[in-house]
């Protein structure tokens, strides 16, 4: 027996079939019901949503926190995670602007 990866909350493919789930519930209701427009609302908000999901899941997370950026990459949004990284950086032979250093 074999596990099934689990999908990423922010994945197009995720949002596609939430999305689909809100419109078979949107079915389930007549059009001149309030129920069918907010559903269908519901509905076209996450189909929004995977579509630009599919180019990138970063295009979903808000700017005001990097840990929403990292959480869209599927990384830990810790501060030991970015102190890892920052430090590797500093180690290596590029600086910030892009220069070729010497090895620290």
């Amino acid at each position: 027996m074999t596990a099934k990866p689990t999908q990423h909350a922010w994945s197009s493919e995720a949002l596609f079939s939430k999305a689909l789930l809100y419109v078979e519930e949107m079915e389930r209701y007549t059009a001149d019901d309030w129920q069918f427009g907010l559903w269908a609302s519901l509905s076209l908000e996450l189909i929004a949503r995977a579509s630009l999901s599919h180019i990138s899941p970063t295009l979903l997370a808000s700017r005001k926190d990097w840990r929403n950026v990292h959480h869209a990459l599927g990384r830990s949004a810790d501060l030991v995670g970015i102190y890892a990284c920052f430090s590797g950086y500093q180690r290596s032979n590029v600086d910030f602007e892009g220069n070729r250093t010497g090895l620290h």
